[in-house]
This record gives structure tokens, C-alpha cells and sequence, in this order.
């Protein structure tokens, strides 16, 4: 009995221990809560902060050159002190990483987006005379294209009763067309970035499409097709060696017009100097233009016999001996391949030691003569 009260003694202090042990436990959930609720003003005070960081000033200027690329996005990603601000409040650590890719302009991607490159195209389409007259406009994967072409015409003969049929193949050749790279370096200073406010990047539009379209009409009429790309006057006809060193003759107009085949007619158009167009409708006794009192050449409208008249200063000059003044033919049967739209890439960091912006475009076509006898040219004697 003694044994027994004095094992009850002992073993009653331990139990008494254990119950102020599990009274002492820490209460982890109450200690959050006075946590959050301490946090709570913190990512108040970003979110101020963030909102003043995002906020339009009138002294920054307008960076419209940087803004030529669309974006939809939270705008924390490509921006140190956002990305952070983002870190504190959300702890996504993924918007403060960078990399280079296509889709963000100031990692050396592209900063063309659809409306820029419409606008780009639009104005290419003005100015180049192959799209305007008609040419064969083709897009490739390729960097040389291999195109058939029509060579000596098949023949009907008249034939007996009973005789043999006339024999006769059609000819079969090929163009080959190599695609040719075009490149434009324009360095820009990080000053007129800052501070233009002239629309800097609609002009850009203009400018590149309009001198775009202006090199394809350099080639496409004037190219030797010698690691370039091959123009009318190149793969064309010397139809008619004219009369004079410096001047054009009334009547060699429809002499030239004669030298194309009838087949090539419809369809056909001149291209000049305007210049040239000029000085042709300036000539004494114009009434060589006139047939049966129709009006074949208009003294106001770009046309030569009815026939539409596109003017480039890639033609020779009426005025200087051996040049080739006058093209007159069909433009369906010039093909310009396409490897690639106009690609434009914007460096901050290249020339950054000397305070610019690099913006970088390039251009990958070819172009060729289908038909040799659907261009007549005229030469200056």
C-alpha cells in the first residue's frame, strides 16, 4: 500500500507538467494574422509608389520610336524598378527576367507591328512602277527561284487528206531568279528619341517604304541582273535606235510602240524620265499623236497613245547620246519574288557609347525578265 501511494505521488507531478506543456504551444495562425495585417499598409505604399512611376509626365518628351511596337502587357517586364516593385507585392520573380526575343523592341527584336508594316507596304506599293504596272509578284522560302517560260511556239500546218500531221514542239525554258539581300543602317541619338515631338516614327513609315519603292524601281528597271537583280532594259528588246543623240523624233513614238508584239499590247505601258514625258509633250506639230481627230496623247494626264506613262529617273536622259530613253511593254511578264517582307530591328546598345540608336532594316527580293520580247526599249543614237 505504501509502494502504491507513493508511485500515485510521483506519477501525479508528471501529468500535471504535461498539461502546462500543451498550454505553453505556440499559436502559429495568430501569429500570421498580426503579420498580414502589419504587411497590408507595405503593399499599399508600393502600389502608390508603382502608380507614380507609371504616371505620364510632361518632361519626359515623347518617345514615339519606342512606342512604335504594340504591346499589350503589365509594362513591368523590360523595367528594373517595375519588375521589383511587381517582386515586393506579388513575389513573382518571372517578370524581373529578361531575354532577347522577337516580340519586345528594346531586346533587339522586331518593332514592327501590323500598322507600321501596312503602312510601310502601302507606301512601297505607291511608288514601285513593277507592283503599279501589273508585274508578277511572287513569295518564296527559297533564295532562288526557278520559273518555266515559253520558248518557241508550237505550229498548225495546213494538211491533205490522208496526209502526215505536221510535227511541231513547243520550246520550254526557264528563268532563274536569285533573291538579293537590301540593307539600311539609320543611327538615331538618344536626345531626339527623348525629345522629338515631330511624329518621328510616321515619318519613318514614309521614308523607308517610299526609298523600298523607289531601289525596286532602280532594279527592276535598270538592274544588269549581274548579283542584282535583272530591269527591262536589261533583259528587254532594243527595239529602235533613234534618230538623233539628243532629241526624240514625234513619229518614233508609235515606231517604238510598233516594235511590240500584238499580243503584248494589252496591257502595255511607257516608262520615262519625266523629263522625257515632258519634252515629248512640247514638240511642235503634236498633231502626230492625233488620229482622225481622236485624242491619242493627253496634254494633261501621264499618257503617251493611250497608253499609261510611269516616270523614273532609273530611265537614261533623252539628252545624252547612247542612252536608253524609252521603254515601252507588258509588265505581266516580269516576275519579282519576294523572299521576306521589310524587317526593322532596333539596337540600343551598338553605338550606345556614342549616345545612338541603331535602327536596322533589311530587304530580301529578286526580280527578271519573263519574255525579252515583251519589252521594247528605245536607244539614243
Amino acid at each position: 500500500m505504501e509502494n502504491e501511494k507513493e508511485k500515485e505521488l510521483v506519477e501525479e507531478p508528471k501529468k500535471e507538467s504535461k498539461e502546462e506543456i500543451k498550454s505553453e504551444k505556440i499559436d502559429y495562425a495568430k501569429i500570421g494574422e498580426m503579420i498580414e495585417s502589419k504587411l497590408t499598409p507595405l503593399s499599399e505604399k508600393v502600389e502608390t509608389i508603382e502608380k507614380s512611376i507609371n504616371a505620364p509626365s510632361s518632361e519626359q518628351g515623347g518617345l514615339s520610336l519606342v512606342n512604335l511596337k504594340k504591346v499589350t502587357e503589365r509594362g513591368d517586364k523590360h523595367d528594373d524598378v517595375k519588375s521589383f516593385l511587381h517582386w515586393i507585392k506579388t513575389g513573382d520573380d518571372i517578370a524581373a527576367k529578361g531575354a532577347l526575343q522577337e516580340g519586345t523592341s528594346n531586346e533587339g527584336g522586331y518593332i514592327v507591328p501590323d500598322d507600321f508594316y501596312a503602312r510601310i507596304i502601302a507606301k512601297r506599293n505607291d511608288v514601285s512602277i513593277a507592283r503599279r504596272a501589273g508585274a508578277m509578284v511572287i513569295g518564296t522560302s527559297r533564295d532562288v527561284v526557278k520559273i518555266p517560260n515559253e520558248g518557241t511556239a508550237a505550229t498548225f500546218a495546213i494538211t491533205a487528206e490522208e496526209g502526215a500531221y505536221n510535227e511541231s514542239e513547243p520550246g520550254i525554258g526557264e528563268v532563274s531568279i536569285t533573291i538579293h539581300k537590301f540593307t539600311n543602317l539609320i543611327k538615331v541619338s538618344e536626345e531626339l528619341l527623348a525629345d522629338q515631338q515631330a511624329n518621328l516614327d510616321e515619318w519613318l513609315k514614309d521614308h523607308l517604304g517610299r526609298v523600298w519603292g523607289l531601289t525596286e524601281n532602280t532594279y527592276t528597271i535598270a538592274g544588269n541582273g549581274s548579283g542584282q537583280p535583272q530591269g527591262i532594259l536589261s533583259g528587254g528588246t532594243a527595239g529602235l535606235t533613234l534618230d538623233d543623240t539628243n532629241t526624240i523624233a514625234a513619229a518614233e513614238i508609235p515606231e517604238l510602240m510598233g516594235k511590240l508584239g500584238s499580243g503584248y499590247q494589252e496591257g502595255a505601258v511607257w516608262v520615262m524620265e519625266n523629263a522625257t514625258l515632258w519634252y515629248l509633250k512640247g514638240l511642235s506639230g503634236t498633231n502626230i499623236f492625233l488620229l482622225n481627230g481622236d485624242n491619242k496623247t493627253s496634254m494633261l494626264g501621264n499618257d503617251l497613245w493611250g497608253k499609261p506613262v510611269f516616270v523614273s529617273d532609273s530611265m537614261g536622259s533623252f539628252a545624252t547620246t547612247a542612252n536608253k530613253s524609252l521603254a515601252y511593254g507588258n509588265w505581266a511578264y516580269y516576275a519579282l519574288v519576294e523572299r521576306q517582307g521589310m524587317e526593322v530591328s532596333r539596337n540600343p546598345y551598338l553605338y550606345q557609347a556614342n549616345g545612338q540608336v541603331g535602327l536596322f532594316s533589311k530587304v530580301r527580293w529578286g526580280g527578271a525578265v519573263l519574255q525579252a520580247e515583251a519589252f521594247q526599249y528605245a536607244t539614243q543614237a
